[in-house]
Order: structure tokens, then sequence, then C-alpha cells
């Protein structure tokens, strides 16, 4: 389990924001080489929404 801030700087074609989020998330090891987590993040502003990630990731 993890909680804490995130600061992420995107950029696009458009525009490029700095936006600061909180991220909510749980890590599952499967093997010893494959695990999945799930991510929340709440924005604060309106230009940073909340989103769901749902990740897998393969240890090499």
């Amino acid at each position: 389990m993890f909680v804490g801030p995130s600061i992420n700087y995107v950029f696009d074609v458009y525009n490029a924001k700095l936006k600061v989020r909180t991220d909510l998330g749980l890590a599952y090891i499967i093997t010893s080489k494959l695990d999945l987590h799930i991510k929340y993040a709440i924005g604060f502003e309106e230009i940073t929404p909340n989103g769901l990630t749902l990740d897998l990731g393969y240890k090499l």
C-alpha cells in the first residue's frame, strides 16, 4: 500500500503544465518477477483531473 504526493510535468502539443496530486495505491506481487499495481490520483485543481491507473510490471 502506498500514499503520497506526486509532482508531474505534462507536455503536449498545446501546452505544458506542472501538476500536483496525491496518489493512493496498492501493489500485489503475483510472482517474483510479476506484479500488479493499482493507483488512484487525486488532483488539487480543475486542470488536474482524478484518474485511476492499473499497471502490470515484469522484472527482468
